[in-house]
């Protein structure tokens, strides 16, 4: 394993890309379970979000709502707002994996292989020039 980097920015991006390649992997591993490569799509998502805001000066809040996280990076850049929809869907899959009594509905296979490579323009925008 790895070390983790000692700043804490730089923290933020190393568990960022960490949770993000076991999705990916995940993905094509068809013996994972999709719901657990959904939650950890989302995870890889909100610590890219957190990542993007830090390095702009925000302050760091106990939140796991992408979209609160991405209507707060858009603030800084518009063009993020086109992800919003995106947002919404994997954070239906957190609070599905994470609250099952709630009763929504996973998506099908297909629908997270689409969701995927949209998640990976978005975190190709977060990350440009870092």
């Amino acid at each position: 394993m790895t070390q983790p980097p000692t700043d804490e920015l730089a923290q933020w991006r190393w568990q960022a890309d960490r949770r993000w390649a076991a999705a990916r992997q995940m993905l094509v591993t068809s013996t994972v379970p999709e719901e657990i490569a959904g939650e950890n799509r989302h995870q890889a998502l909100e610590r890219y979000l957190k990542w993007f805001l830090i390095c702009r000066g925000w302050k760091l809040r106990k939140t796991h709502d992408l979209m609160e996280l991405i209507e707060e990076a858009e603030s800084h850049d518009s063009s993020l707002g086109s992800f919003a929809e995106l947002c919404a869907r994997v954070n239906g899959y957190f609070i599905e994996e994470r609250y099952p009594h709630v009763g929504l509905t996973f998506p099908e296979r297909n629908q997270l292989e689409k969701d995927f490579a949209e998640a990976e323009q978005l975190i190709k925008l977060l990350t440009a020039g870092h």
